[in-house]
């Protein structure tokens, strides 16, 4: 359902972090059909019988959370399940408050191959649980769908933008934003829900009596474009969040990004970066309304500085925090779980190396001794003609004595002539290497048969 709304163009991308883009990749993704169930036993349930019952090939799990695939996380830790298991894990990994759901815990984290977290902080807090395994987590960059934001500005252009705007509905602190506007007097749009993850803001905005300048609105289901609209029309984004242990607020943060407009936020530690250090915006210490105060008297007093804080949040989506970087950082993960590509790996490593054949031996080529050799080699003793490889002679028979000069005489002949027939041969086959090279080989050889006769 959500994939649909995307791609009619109804919700940015980034809220499926990154399997939109994920066949981009080189990566196929097999879409598990979202059904809205509030009972998390009975979405655990569905979501197993739904995946184990899938007809479809697919090589890894890969959710934006482990809600519902708690049961095929313990199977997986047990062996019992064979595809790997990639989440994203929102919160850092902490201790669990009783023996027996901590042991419990520890077996359902060896059931998770791979985990991505928002930032580097929330790793390092994880990293104090014995359950965390470094090897399997990792930092991944995840932002807005600027394409999404792109058309939206276009379909929707606003002549001047006016006010500020708060969105979200996850751990807001109300009371402190309402008192810092109501004393400053700027107009705040807040859209907000009625009551999520304990808080009924209905009864708490109630109970504060905001002043004229503060409008609430009450929103009802899953609407982000809608929203998106009344952030855009707005010239400031305010994330005024409790204190907590992860990244509430991130979703308003990377969308202010995408529109460029400047910032006023709770100092969150686990954010993926410093919104002061990269100059976006203004950061105020938690339940600190008097700070709030100075921030949005800042930003009202200094247009120039604000709008250079808009240009920076733009520049800072496009370069890295945005839904084309979050896919290809998932889809890197996920590759290394292929299957396929890992057999074919190992099919590579087992092949034998191919072996090296030695050059053929060149055709020696046929030719015809010259008469001056074959008169040469007539006219010398049979001795001198076994003298490479002497006979033992008797000790009583006398040596043979042999003419020196004659002899010296007709081996200078015979040299004189190999040489030129290794220079005729050389002439004869110019442009092949092979041969010349022969040629001169067989010129040596001759110097070096001559050589030996005159030992």
């Amino acid at each position: 359902m959500i994939h649909k709304r995307w791609k009619e163009g109804r919700i940015p991308g980034h809220f499926l972090y990154g399997a939109t883009h994920l066949p981009n990749e080189g990566v196929d993704v097999v879409l598990h059909k979202y059904k809205p169930i509030t009972s998390r036993l009975r979405l655990m349930w569905y979501v197993t019988w739904s995946i184990l019952t899938c007809r479809e090939h697919f090589d890894a799990i890969y959710a934006t959370h482990f809600n519902g695939l708690e049961l095929l996380i313990f199977l997986r830790a047990l062996h019992l399940y064979p595809h790997p298991i990639i989440v994203w894990h929102h919160q850092p990994i902490t201790e669990a408050d009783s023996k027996f759901r901590e042991t419990m815990a520890r077996l359902f984290y060896k059931g998770i191959d791979h985990m991505f977290f928002f930032s580097e902080r929330l790793i390092e807090v994880s990293l104090k649980s014995p359950k965390a395994n470094p090897e399997r987590m990792q930092v991944c960059t995840w932002g807005a769908d600027l394409a999404s934001y792109d058309r939206l500005m276009k379909e929707y252009p606003v002549e001047e933008h006016v006010g500020f705007v708060s969105t979200g509905k996850e751990k807001r602190d109300m009371p402190t934003l309402i008192r810092a506007f109501s004393a400053t007097g700027q107009e705040l749009n807040i859209y907000i829900a009625y009551n999520a993850c304990g808080d009924n803001y209905v009864e708490i905005l109630n109970d504060l009596r905001p002043s004229a300048n503060v409008h609430i609105n009450f929103i009802k289901g899953f609407i982000p474009n809608e929203l998106a609209q009344k952030v855009w029309a707005a010239k400031f984004v305010v994330i005024c969040c409790q204190e907590t242990n992860y990244t509430v607020g991130l979703t308003t943060l990377v969308e202010a990004l995408a529109f460029g407009l400047p910032v006023i936020s709770t100092r969150n530690e686990t954010y993926p970066f410093d919104i002061e250090k990269e100059g976006v915006g203004i950061t105020v210490p938690y339940y600190d309304s008097v700070a709030w105060e100075k921030a949005i008297r800042f930003l009202v007093s200094n247009p120039e500085e604000a709008e250079q804080m808009g240009r920076k949040a733009r520049e800072l989506a496009e370069r890295t925090f945005n839904l084309e970087n979050c896919a290809h950082e998932v889809a890197e993960a996920i590759k290394k779980f292929d299957k396929k590509k890992e057999k074919e790996v190992k099919k590579e490593a087992k092949k034998p190396e191919p072996e090296v054949k030695e050059p053929a031996t060149p055709k020696i080529p046929e030719f015809r001794v010259s008469k001056e050799i074959e008169d040469f080699y007539a006219d010398l003793p049979k001795t001198s003609r076994a003298a490479e490889t002497p006979q033992p002679q008797p000790a009583d028979k006398p040596i043979i004595s042999i003419n020196t000069e004659a002899l010296k005489e007709k081996l200078h002949v015979g040299q004189t002539q190999l040489e030129k027939w290794g220079e005729s041969i050389k002439e004869q086959l110019p442009e092949k290497e092979q041969m010349v090279r022969f040629g001169n080989n067989l010129k040596q050889w001759g110097k070096k048969m001559l050589g030996k006769l005159k030992k």
